[in-house]
């Protein structure tokens, strides 16, 4: 219960984090036009330090629209010929103006295009992976993150297959079989590629090694999820819902180097790990993807650097059983903040309020909380909560 006693101090600096005076936050409208799905959705800065906010529909309006901060429409990047050469597009990270890197949902390629939509290089990552025999899917966190200027992209990779095995006959045929093999291997392998010199000579790097073995330390689970990791103030963070820990990874070293455990007062966080023999994936489908829409989790990591804080994003658990949508409508969120040493220090929470716990965008000075109420179908509005 310790987790649950916020000191005065922290009591305190939980109402000096964030304004809670409505007058100083403001609302602030997007007259986007579409729906766009987290993935597709996020914030970006140009040379000069100016940042902007970013919609995406890859499927039918197939573009990219650009915000100012303030809410004004500035510009629209099509993506045509980035979708004639990907065919499906998997993510989107928008290094600069003129440097947005799409790749493809199923085939592991990536393009870079400009603001104009013109494709300026196409790179295949299975040519330039470190681990010609290994097989990995390549994807992006399915929440967002602000890309740095000059900084490496990095991709979840989802191991499939491993050569050898296939020409020596060592891959179960049976589907429970296969299933517990490709869930152990995924145990041992890296969850992350990074890549760097994307406009030039790209080279790629495998790190987070072992991460599934090392949330608890055994081969006896394993963990079907989607990828959400996030990147702020040169670390990465590594976040699954079958955990409380926040895995934290060195930017140079690609490698674990600590683990952050997160606590609410409002929820309880994680969900049970599969046993490894027991799990079949067709089968759970419905009963796991509940669980993921339904139980307290961890989902994203921002950065305040005007005073050296951490904020995670805790999504609570809910009884719901009505539509996706409906559920993520119902569900109530936590800001937690943490200071420099990830130390948890305060916890904000924004049940029964108006506002998801799902499109959040962090700006320099505050954070930007999508509200609930639409002005209509083709507009978006946020509340900028303004750090102090």
């Amino acid at each position: 219960m310790r987790y649950f006693r916020m000191s005065l101090y922290s009591l305190l600096l939980l109402f000096a984090v964030f304004s809670c005076n409505k007058s100083q936050n403001q609302d602030i409208t997007f007259d986007v036009g579409f729906n766009s799905q987290p993935k597709f959705t996020g914030t970006f800065q140009d040379s000069k330090g100016t940042e902007f906010v970013y919609f995406a529909e890859p499927v039918s309006r197939k573009c990219i629209k650009v915000f100012s901060t303030t809410g004004q429409y500035l510009y629209t990047i099509p993506l045509k010929e980035a979708i004639g050469f990907l065919q499906h597009i998997g993510g989107i990270q928008i290094v600069s103006k003129d440097t947005i890197v799409i790749n493809s949902e199923y085939t592991n390629q990536l393009c870079a295009i400009n603001s104009e939509g013109t494709i300026l290089k196409k790179i295949f990552l299975n040519d330039i992976v470190p681990d010609k025999i290994n097989q990995y899917e390549f994807g992006t966190s399915y929440m967002n993150y602000p890309v740095s200027i000059q900084k490496s992209l990095f991709f979840a990779a989802d191991w499939s297959s491993n050569l050898n095995d296939e020409k020596a006959g060592k891959v179960p045929q049976e589907s429970d079989k296969y299933h517990e093999y490709r869930a152990q291997q995924q145990l041992y392998k890296p969850y992350l590629l990074r890549i760097t010199n994307i406009l030039d000579k790209p080279t790629a790097e495998f790190g987070a090694d072992s991460f599934y073995y090392k949330i608890n330390n055994t081969d006896k689970f394993t963990y079907p999820e989607l990828p959400f990791f996030t990147h702020a103030n040169d670390k990465l963070f590594l976040i699954t819902p079958y955990d409380k820990n926040i895995f934290v990874v060195d930017e140079n070293t690609l490698k674990i180097e600590n683990k952050i455990p997160i606590h609410s007062a409002h929820t309880n966080i994680g969900i049970k790990p599969i046993p490894i023999d027991s799990f079949d994936i067709l089968g759970n489908e419905a009963t796991l993807n509940y669980k993921f829409q339904t139980i307290g989790s961890n989902t994203r990591v921002f950065f305040n650097e005007k005073q050296n804080l951490y904020y995670v994003i805790v999504l609570h658990s809910t009884n719901h059983k009505m539509t996706t949508r409906d559920r993520t409508e119902a569900r109530g969120f936590s800001i937690i903040t943490l200071d420099s040493t990830f130390k948890q220090i305060a916890e904000r929470n924004f049940a029964n309020t108006d506002y998801f716990g799902v499109y959040i965008f962090p700006i320099k000075n505050g954070l930007l909380i999508d509200k609930k109420a639409k002005p209509n179908e083709k507009q978006i509005t946020f509340t900028l909560f303004k750090y102090l």
